[in-house]
Formats: C-alpha cells, structure tokens, sequence
C-alpha cells in the first residue's frame, strides 16, 4: 500500500473514530450516477457512543486509549498550524456519503452554514496527513474528492427504494453497488447491544454463475479438518465462483499474482486457510511467529502443477518449491492423494505438525458458533486471543462472517463480539 493510500486510511479512521454525524438522503443528490459503490452513514454520533459496548473496540478506544490519542495529536495540529480544528469536528458532525467512479472515489457531507470555511479546515488537515484533496462547496454541502479524481460525472444517485425497505431502523450504515456478474450488492450494519453485526445481498445475474453456485459443495466438506484457532477462512465454491468473488484484488502484472490467479483458476472444490500467532519473549524481545497453512483442493494434476511451478522459475529445496519473496519464503507442496495444494511460510511438514498439536477440529468451532453444514463460507477470526498476544489485555472478542445461498442472491451475515 502506498504511503498516500496509508495516510487516507488513518484520516478516514480518524473521522470514524472521534466523533459521529447523521444522514440525510440528499446527499445522494450530488452522488455521481454512475457510482459503482456508495456508503450512507446514519446517526454516528449515536451508533459510535454504542459501539463502545461491543468488547473489542472498547478495548482499543478507552482501553488502550487510542481514540484520546488521535484527539491529542489533531489538539497538536490546532496550535502547531493554526488549524480550525472546530470547523474540522464540524465537518465530521454532518451527514456523509462516500461513493466509487471509474474516475475515482470521495464524498459528499453537510449541510454547513458555512462550507468555504468547513472546507479549508478539511484542506489544512487532509495537508497535515500529507493527502492531497479537493474540496467543493456546492449550496450548504462539501463534496471531496482525491486529487486526480475525475468530477464531471452527472449527479444524482438512487437506491432503490426496495433495497431500502429492507435496511433496520436501528441501521448504522447502509451500503449499494454494481459488480460484473451481478444485478446489485447491498447490505447493512447496525450496534445491537455489545455486538457489531451486518448483512449484505448478491443478487447473481450470471445463470451460469448461479448453477455453478448452486452445484457447489457446503461446508460439510470440512467437517473432519483442523484448523489453526486464531484464523479460519473456509469456501466450498468452484473455481470460477471464487474468481468472481476475488476479481479485483490480483494484478496482473505481478509474477506471484499471476501464479496466485492461475492456481484459483484451477481451483476444485474448496480453499481452506487457518492460521494463528505464536508469541515469545526472548532476551527481553517480543518474537512474533505466523503459522499460516493454505489447502486448495485442485482441478490440475502434480504433473502440470510443476510444469506451471518450473515455467514461473521456482526451484524445488528438501522436497518443497519455494518462492522467495521480500522479505519471507513461501513453500508449495502437492497432496496427490487429496488432490490439494498446499502453501505455508514453513515447511508444509512443520506447519502441519503446529497443526497437529494446536489445531482445533473445524466442526467443533462451526458447532460452538451454530454454523449450519449447509452453508458455504465462513470467516473466523479470534479476535480477543490475538489482541491479548499483541498487548497483553484480555477480552472475550469474536469475528464470524458467513455465507450461504437463498435462491438467486448469495447472502452474508457476520458479528463481531
């Protein structure tokens, strides 16, 4: 990620943290019409007070104190730069819409009373975290573009109001998009005591897509495994399903994710990936050690994959082809008797031993978790466990993200305890 992208990130987890706004839907009036995404956030003010109770971000905001740190750091910018830090919170206190063009990305919030001065507020901060922006006021509203982002897009977005209908009143944000491969993707999420939970729709347009989808086995395929406890991603989809879903995230011109694309698209019946921390202190230093172990079950035979392996230019050591990347190794190994690929950062023989003796039965977690067999994804993560490794405090924290099909639109759910 480049260091603009990273600075965008802080500042828009800046914005999320110190403080909340409500929504109005004429936002959606100075939304391009061509947006392929678009994020309307509802009462934050409200849902960040009641986010506080879900026991993760607790932890890390009051706990941990990061929300006063970042306070204290704008606190800094207001008498080190003479920034209008008030106009700034003022800013964050109104509604917001954040949208995605083929030009770009960026965002419509007010109204303000008086947006030129919100505006140059905005631009002193956006300058102090080193992201160039562009700020319009257009009426009593500011929209706010990333520098290079085209704007000349006609105006005026719609969701429709059957999507909206569907959205809880209790709803913190609502999301609406168009992807290939589908009519529309939408969902929510909303605080509901001291949990974060959502759910969001993938209508399928493709009728190829959706028989493959409906063909596809469950996670019931996964019943006998182990898995490493702090992290489970689980998928029983063809290939060509997992490929819709991921398109996007490999580029092209890359060597490992041209490899990575290839070996997806070949992909059988499921991809399996767990992984946990292993945290040491030696000689008064903190050692941090991954075990990860990817299992992709694969339509290629051994043959063609080390054909594909010695084409990419990756040698075999002790038994295993390697990549080495920047900084780590990364280890191939085929199981011609399960028809599987396996990836791990050690040795796929040491990785499995880790998960011989730390490995917890992948049924039992989809039981503690009321997971249904029937379903066909699931995201776990132990939240509480890994902060605990990281800074040492203890809390009960969960992430579950699953998914399963109803009819033609593929539906997830997740919570975070």
């Amino acid at each position: 990620m480049s260091r603009v992208r990273e600075r965008l990130l802080l500042l828009i987890l800046s914005v999320l943290v110190i403080t909340g706004f409500a929504i109005s839907t004429e936002l959606l009036e100075l939304v391009p019409q061509n947006s392929s995404f678009v994020l309307l956030l509802n009462d934050n003010a409200g849902n960040y007070d009641m986010l506080k109770s879900v026991p993760i971000f607790s932890t890390l905001l009051s706990d941990l104190g990061l929300e006063l740190m970042i306070q204290q750091q704008l606190e800094i910018y207001r008498y080190s730069q003479n920034i209008d830090l008030d106009r700034f919170y003022q800013f964050l206190s109104h509604g917001m819409a954040f949208y995605v063009t083929d030009g770009g990305a960026g965002l419509v919030a007010g109204p303000f009373e008086d947006p030129e001065k919100v505006a140059e507020a905005l631009s002193q901060i956006a300058e102090a975290f080193e992201v160039s922006l562009m700020t319009e006021p257009t009426g009593n509203y500011l929209v706010v573009t990333v520098e290079g982002t085209t704007t000349s897009e006609k105006k005026g977005f719609q969701i429709p109001a059957t999507v909206l209908k569907g959205v809880p009143s209790n709803a913190w944000g609502v999301y609406y998009g168009k992807k290939e491969n589908t009519s529309e993707t939408y969902g929510w999420f909303a605080v509901e005591g001291n949990v974060l939970k959502g759910r969001g729709v993938s209508h399928i347009e493709d009728k190829a897509l959706l028989k493959a989808v409906e063909e596809a086995p469950s996670l019931s395929v996964f019943e006998k495994e182990r898995v490493l406890p702090d992290l489970v991603f689980a998928i029983a989809v063809p290939g060509d399903v997992l490929n819709a879903v991921l398109e996007g995230i490999l580029e092209k011109n890359e060597t490992e994710d041209e490899l990575a694309r290839e070996l997806l698209e070949n992909v059988g019946k499921y991809l399996l990936v767990s992984g946990m921390l292993e945290v040491s202190v030696e000689q008064d230093q903190q050692e941090v050690k991954p075990w990860v172990l990817v299992r992709l079950n694969t339509t290629l035979e051994k043959a063609k994959f080390e054909e594909m392996m010695k084409k990419r230019g990756y040698a075999v050591e002790a038994g295993n082809w390697v990549a080495h990347l920047e900084d780590q190794v990364l280890y191939f190994n085929f199981d011609e008797e399960r028809s599987e690929i396996l990836l791990a950062f050690e040795p796929p023989s040491l990785t499995k031993s880790k998960l011989e003796e730390a490995g917890i039965p992948l049924s039992n977690l989809m039981e503690r978790l009321s997971i249904p067999k029937t379903y066909r994804g699931l995201i776990f993560v132990d939240t509480g466990s890994l902060l605990e490794k990281f800074i040492g405090l203890g809390v009960e924290s969960h992430m579950v993200l699953t998914t399963h099909q109803e009819g033609d639109t593929i539906v997830s759910e997740f919570t975070l305890r």
